[in-house]
């Protein structure tokens, strides 16, 4: 099925040129243009996206609200093009609910490959932040005092870490590439991700690196 998505912009070079490339790729399709966040709202309300693509600039201060805004609205998937090479904005974007955030540096092809993984249930984040989620698991072990939130990440075993941090470093890849990089099956892979969610109180992959990227980055 083609992949609906709706850039959200106002800066006419970049719409141009997405619009262009989107046309090359027969599997996606490009539904409609908004330049302000009220007509962001309406055409995700008529036309019922499955991906949003949302330039950073539109993102700004309070302007951050329109991701919980757009997923209150609807159920689609939120990518976000930067053009910062990192920062604080792409820890909250994620945080905020949006699946990804990809640089206005990287190549054509790179934006069409996030738009189909996040409309596969992936996620596409910043290598810097998985970087740092990553440091902080492997310093989790330091005696400190610790909040409820990271209490509940100790209580999880050794081998529920490795399953975390291969989720993490592969957030681009599908359980089933994931459980064959660990010598197991999908199905086990699954069975330990249930355990870990209901050790945590999360519910999706998503909702594991968030819980990481809140938790972890405070300790």
């Amino acid at each position: 099925m083609t992949i609906k998505v709706l850039l959200v912009d106002d800066f006419q070079i970049l719409i141009w040129g997405i619009q262009k490339l989107i046309e090359s790729d027969l599997n996606i399709e490009l539904v409609g243009v908004a330049n302000t966040h009220q007509q962001a709202l309406e055409e995700i309300s008529t036309k019922s996206p499955d991906v949003v693509l949302i330039n950073s600039a539109m993102l700004e201060g309070d302007s951050i609200e329109l991701i919980p805004q757009i997923l209150n609205l609807a159920q689609t998937n939120i990518l976000v093009i930067s053009g910062a090479v990192e920062g604080e904005l792409h820890d909250l974007v994620v945080i905020k609910g949006a699946r990804g955030i990809i640089s206005k540096n990287d190549s054509a092809p790179t934006l069409l490959k996030a738009i189909d993984r996040i409309h596969a249930g992936e996620i596409w984040v910043n290598r810097n932040a998985t970087s740092r989620i990553l440091l902080e698991i492997a310093k989790a072990s330091t005696p400190k005092v610790k909040t409820e939130e990271q209490l509940k990440l100790e209580s999880l075993t050794k081998k529920e870490h490795k399953i975390i941090e291969s989720i993490i470093v592969s957030s681009d890849k599908s359980y089933k590439i994931i459980a064959s990089e660990l010598h197991i099956s999908e199905h086990t892979l699954r069975n330990h991700l249930a355990a870990i969610y209901g050790k945590v109180g999360v519910k999706s992959r998503m909702e594991l690196y968030v819980f990481c990227l809140e938790h972890l980055k405070s300790a």
